[in-house]
């Protein structure tokens, strides 16, 4: 294989050194729209969060390799040629710009609302015997709900006859009172009952009924109690009739409730809620396009009367409206990106000129939103996930056998869920995503726990679709910079890890790749012939190597294991028991585990308190460590001797400069030996021909054959067996 296909090398008159191939830097491979390059080096994570967003996958991998006690200097990431990308509105708000850079174009949309709604803010809470009166813009002035009190001036006493007039006509028939003033008045308040426009009529006193009518707006010929008359008897009461809308009910959560409902069933209202820790807002919202006004809202009567301020901001806009402004703006703008509106929410761009690269960055003047995504971006034994929504604190703290990210975004849902008072709904989405949405209009402030959650608001990028296929990627992504040595992949695609894998079988570059199929685990090797582990076992892979992982869809643990391993020499490290910060482990039975390692397949699992790494073995068989100590000693013995010619004037083809050639690989197996790659007993011998021996045909071409050497590698230890007697 040429030189340079391990290591671009440039040689001037002015340089007599030679590169060395890197064996420490991992290269995450994902479809991005971040940097138009094909690959760009960090050295942090957060040089890789000015790029790329904390859900963004390649950040993810990039996190997990990071995190590690001791990480790499440095990593790549590259990119994929992605001509199609699926955006999302997830925070549909009024009055907002959502933002699209396209190739340094900013695109800017404005969610402009046309209508508005009200919003009304008691001053104190409700109390007993209060009388409240609200009138609503429905197109007109309309009073809501009709409450009227019916009060005697005194009881019911024999021969009394009470006829009650509602809406110009009698009710069912005089009332003749009979046993006793409580007996005859519920009589009354039955026979009112009974009118078809009647909602309730309640005796409230021993001379008192409250009369409720069961349309929520004043209609002069079916929401009126005329008169009620009594007639015969010693004694005839006389009523006094007050009109008015509600009365107080129990609490100030039932009483506004009433009227909340009472308003939501009025033409032109959607929607009547009460909201706010202590209940005293209510918001009246009209349909889309729709606006709806609540022009005054009076507490009379009772030891005090709350006062109403009332607002009319602007009523919500929908993602789908959002949606079609950015998609006509985007294609106004005449970027080489055209937009499609799915209907839906959701926006397909489309690059226009296939294969030229672009970049696209969203955001949003969105603070706090009316519907957010919060992801489980790690899962971490132990830690603390806390989700802070209007101030207010939802923990759950991850226990030491958590395994999937699914595990914490149900936890979360269930406790902000079990909150009384806060007017959001959580539901978990699967995939470690919680959908947070206003049970009302009103928006909320979000917070997260940084480096373990992400929250999404404004525009979220749902998909992103590779153009070509990963072999092409690669080897431009190769041919631009091959500096670089362990390769991860984001996506978890059967065709896309097993064309990976072929590629990187013929260069001298290390694949890992992780995957959830239960397969590995539960199914003995042999038997499993479908999943990723025992495919690549089949084909003989000695360059690739897969992990089981429960939440491998969504985590990366191969990619902290280069970052916990690759910053070693090569050679002086062993792939197994190593503990990967931020990946939980996998609780898996004995039996499950001797499943993984019958493929050759790799976990990361709890004993004896602590997780490790387990086997450390490609998909042939062999030990990870053992392929990258080869290609390091590969490496170096040409880069050593190659150090030699150029650095040299000549090397003769004398037994002298044999000797220097030779001398330059013992000077490799010696560092093999130092670095424990090798061992240093047996002692690693070398053996050269003698000039004279060397046919005139190779002398004449220069070239030097049979240059060998024998050396035993060192191996680990992963298991210690002890054996031993004690006695009195």
């Amino acid at each position: 294989m040429p030189l340079n296909e391990i290591v671009n090398v440039l040689i001037t008159r002015q340089t007599q050194s030679v590169s060395q191939a890197g064996f420490g830097i991992p290269m995450i491979l994902g479809t991005s729209v971040r940097f138009s390059d094909l690959i760009k080096f960090y050295s942090d994570i957060d040089e890789v969060a000015l790029d790329f967003q904390a859900s963004d996958s390649e950040y993810v991998a990039a996190q997990d390799i990071f995190s590690q006690n001791i990480s790499p200097s440095v990593i790549a990431i590259g990119r994929r040629q992605v001509n199609t990308v699926t955006l999302d509105v997830v925070s549909a708000s009024p009055e907002a710009d959502y933002i699209l850079n396209i190739n340094d174009d900013i695109i800017t949309s404005n969610s402009q609302s046309t209508t508005t709604y009200s919003i009304v803010n008691l001053s104190a809470d409700l109390v007993p015997n209060n009388k409240i009166n609200v009138t609503l813009e429905n197109p007109t002035t309309t009073p809501v709900y009709l409450t009227y009190d019916i009060n005697f001036d005194i009881d019911f006493v024999a021969s009394n006859s009470i006829l009650t007039t509602i809406n110009g006509a009698t009710n069912l028939g005089p009332v003749i009172f009979l046993t006793n003033q409580a007996t005859t008045i519920q009589l009354v308040a039955n026979s009112i009952v009974a009118n078809a426009t009647v909602l309730s009529a309640t005796v409230t006193g021993l001379q008192q009924i409250r009369v409720v009518f069961n349309t929520p707006f004043i209609s002069p010929s079916t929401s009126i109690v005329n008169s009620v008359v009594t007639t015969l008897g010693v004694s005839q009461p006389t009523a006094t009739i007050t009109q008015f809308g509600f009365a107080y009910d129990t609490s100030m959560l039932t009483t506004m409730n009433n009227i909340a409902t009472a308003i939501s069933q009025m033409n032109n209202v959607d929607n009547s809620f009460v909201s706010g820790t202590d209940f005293r807002t209510l918001t009246v919202l009209g349909p889309t396009n729709t606006s709806v006004k609540v022009l005054s809202f009076v507490v009379t009567q009772g030891a005090q009367q709350a006062t109403a301020t009332i607002i009319n901001p602007k009523q919500p806009v929908s993602r789908e409206s959002i949606a079609l402004e950015i998609v006509t703006n985007v294609n106004l703008a005449g970027t080489q990106v055209s937009a499609t509106d799915n209907l839906n929410g959701t926006i397909t761009l489309t690059n226009q000129l296939p294969g030229v690269p672009w970049t696209l960055q969203t955001s949003t003047s969105i603070i706090n939103p009316n519907r957010a995504l919060v992801v489980v971006t790690q899962v971490e034994p132990g830690r603390d996930y806390t989700i802070s929504i209007n101030n207010l604190d939802f923990n759950y703290k991850a226990p030491s056998n958590i395994q999937t990210s699914d595990q914490i975004a149900a936890a979360l849902t269930d406790i902000i869920n079990a909150s009384l008072t806060l007017p959001v709904i959580a539901t978990n989405l699967g995939g470690g995503i919680i959908e947070l949405e206003s049970s009302n209009i009103n928006t909320f402030s979000l917070n997260v726990t940084p480096g373990i959650l992400d929250a999404q608001i404004g525009i979220k990028t749902l998909s992103l679709i590779a153009a070509n296929t990963v072999t092409a990627d690669l080897n431009a992504i190769n041919n631009a910079n091959s500096d670089w040595y362990a390769l991860i992949t984001t996506s978890r695609n059967f065709a896309t890890v097993l064309e990976i894998a072929e590629w990187v079988e013929d260069r001298i570059k290390l694949f890992g790749t992780a995957s959830n199929n239960l397969d590995i685990i539960n199914i003995p090797a042999g038997t499993d012939t479908t999943s990723i582990a025992a495919v690549l076992g089949q084909r003989g892979y000695a360059r690739s190597f897969v992990m089981y992982h429960q939440d491998a869809l969504y985590d990366y643990p191969e990619a902290a294991w280069f970052g916990a391993v690759l910053p070693l020499e090569p050679g002086s490290e062993t792939w197994k028991f190593k503990t990967l910060n931020g990946i939980s482990y996998s609780n898996l039975t004995t039996n499950q585990s001797f499943n993984a390692f019958g493929k050759k397949a790799n976990t990361y699992e709890f004993v004896a308190g602590i997780g490790i790494t387990q086997n450390g073995t490609v998909a042939e068989g062999e030990y990870i460590d053992v392929i990258r100590g080869i290609d390091w000693l590969t490496a170096r013995i040409q880069e050593y001797v190659f150090r030699i010619l150029v650095a040299n004037p000549k090397v003769p083809y004398t037994d002298a400069g044999i000797a220097t050639i030779e001398a330059e690989v013992m000077r490799v197996l010696q560092l093999g030996i130092d670095n424990d790659f090798i061992s240093e007993s047996p002692e690693p011998t070398t053996s050269v021909p003698r000039a004279a021996d060397v046919p005139p045909a190779d002398k004449a071409a220069r070239i030097l054959r049979n240059v060998r050497f024998q050396a035993t590698l060192s191996g680990a230890i992963h298991a210690v067996v002890i054996r031993g007697t004690v006695s009195v």
